[in-house]
């Protein structure tokens, strides 16, 4: 009996490897994008209150069930942001995915006042105005 028991616990840890091993990393496959028409121009604040938003979707967007609405504001200037990863996801890949979104938004959308992109395994939004995805 205790040799079919060693059995199925061996049986059982192996399965856990494979199931994580063959999860892998965060799909980052570009789906769509899309950019504001309008832009801003180099040095204003926009860029550096979105800056600070997009830097809080990354690190926090794990701890708040994927799907986080963070907003930057100095001296009048105001960034609203959202970033959201799938669930099946761990902590760490829904992370990676999102500083992948973030730098695919960064050369789509270089300077404008909004945009947004959806990779298959997480998406990122930024505006100058208030919205809900």
């Amino acid at each position: 009996m205790a040799i079919l028991q060693r059995a199925a616990v061996a049986i059982f840890m192996g399965l856990l490897y494979v199931l994580d091993v063959v999860r892998g990393d965060p799909d980052t496959t570009l789906i769509h994008a899309l950019c504001n028409v309008d832009s801003y121009n180099p040095g204003d604040d926009f860029g550096s209150v979105c800056n600070t938003a997009l830097d809080s979707l990354c690190t926090d967007t794990q701890s708040y069930s994927y799907d986080f609405y963070a907003t930057s504001t100095h001296l009048g200037t105001i960034c609203y942001a959202h970033g959201a990863c799938n669930r099946a996801l761990s902590g760490g890949d829904c992370t990676s995915c999102l500083v992948s979104a973030r730098n695919e938004l960064a050369l789509i959308c270089h300077m404008r006042i909004g945009g947004q992109v959806q990779l298959q395994d997480c998406r990122i939004r930024y505006e100058n105005y208030p919205f809900t995805d």
